[in-house]
């Protein structure tokens, strides 16, 4: 990928390889490969238009990104969202749409549970679902949803990142364990770093938060 042209990446790969160039900072290579999948017919489409919306937020397009996300209405009305993936990316554009209309929020998490009942091993909309749950400071319905994932898969690295967010919103002192568990998994997880910087701030353990807040730098130098 590196210093290749979006136009050179196959249509199949765009997606996936802006994900990549996002994780590590590349964001304007990024931006142009989720624009560019979200027009084709590739199955991932409707992720890329997501990771596209979400880019354009994030630098500050918000008319712009906001008429993407609402365009995910009309797609799970008229039934083009099909599989567990499509279920998901409509409840996270949903869930952007919910900044301005709280209760949008419940249709995200509806679409996060239809997108679980259609593929029982779809983790990542639970998640995501568990991920909502908490930042609406319900972490016993979040806890319950990232306990399904790890059910399944005891080092889910998302999972028991989550965990450790509900477990540190409880007060409990399990959060660092759970965070370097999924470390142990993925140790170039951005999240989890900057997470295990802020427990250890609490702890007062100043240099080696900021070891690993250089530590998540080192992957994405664009990490606000």
């Amino acid at each position: 990928l590196n210093g290749a042209a979006p136009d050179a990446v196959a249509p199949e790969l765009a997606n996936v390889a802006g994900e990549a160039l996002r994780a590590r900072g590349r964001r304007d290579e990024a931006e142009a490969l989720f624009a560019r999948a979200a027009q084709t017919r590739v199955p991932d489409a409707l992720q890329a238009r997501l990771n596209h919306a979400v880019s354009l937020w994030d630098r500050g397009v918000r008319d712009e990104a906001l008429r993407i996300f609402d365009s995910f209405i009309d797609t799970y009305n008229d039934g083009s969202a099909r599989s567990a993936d499509e279920l998901a990316a409509v409840g996270s554009a949903v869930r952007y749409l919910g900044l301005g209309d709280p209760a949008l929020f419940r249709d995200a998490v509806r679409a996060y549970e239809e997108a679980a009942r259609l593929d029982a091993q779809h983790a990542e909309s639970r998640i995501l679902a568990g991920e909502l749950f908490l930042e609406k400071y319900n972490s016993t319905e979040a806890q319950a949803l990232f306990r399904e994932v790890l059910a399944v898969n005891p080092r889910h690295p998302a999972a028991l990142l989550g965990m450790a967010r509900a477990k540190a919103f409880d007060g409990t002192d399990e959060a660092l364990a759970l965070v370097d568990s999924s470390l142990a998994v993925n140790p170039h997880a951005v999240a989890a770093r900057v997470f295990r910087a802020r427990v250890l701030l609490g702890l007062e353990r100043y240099d080696s938060a900021a070891a690993d807040v250089r530590r998540a730098l080192d992957v994405n130098p664009a990490s606000l």
